[in-house]
């Protein structure tokens, strides 16, 4: 079994922070919507200006019921001439949006311990170092100087 290096426990206890989060937003999906539903998501509405904090809306698909419920907000502001000069597009004048949203569905995110980090890192190396020998093996065979490669092979057992 490997050993996690000092990265690979930062990085677990990284992902399982992220899990902890979209847990908790999982979980204000349900209280929302109720249990029983096909999928949960949320609703992501940004304000491009940061006038408005970030706004998230949870919501659900269920079955006989078409989209999801609740819907984001339809009042989508543009910004002004004041706050932005615009586009000139085709001769006419076009203003970006104000609000960007975006629908992110909530998974159950189960992330890696350290110890299965290190034991994925292990075999991604040991593959690495397999390729790499039947590399040198096939030049090895195809050279008119095939002892020059055995530094190399030794190198790499």
């Amino acid at each position: 079994m490997a050993t996690p290096t000092q990265f690979e426990i930062e990085s677990a206890r990284a992902r399982e922070e992220l899990a902890a989060e979209e847990r908790r937003g999982l979980d204000l999906a349900i209280a929302e919507c109720g249990p029983g539903a096909k999928r949960y998501a949320c609703w992501v509405i940004r304000d491009k200006t940061e006038r408005i904090p970030e706004q998230r809306i949870y919501c659900c698909q269920r079955d006989g019921v078409t989209g999801w419920q609740p819907g984001h907000a339809t009042s989508n502001e543009r910004l002004t001439e004041t706050d932005h000069p615009g586009y000139e597009i085709n001769g006419e004048r076009l203003f970006p949006f104000r609000f960007s949203i975006g629908l992110h569905t909530l998974n159950l995110y189960k992330p890696k311990s350290a110890e299965q980090l290190a034991e994925a890192r292990e075999k991604r190396v040991s593959k690495k170092r397999e390729k790499l020998r039947k590399s040198i093996l096939k030049q090895q065979r195809e050279s008119l100087f095939p002892e020059m490669y055995d530094p190399e092979l030794q190198e790499i057992e």
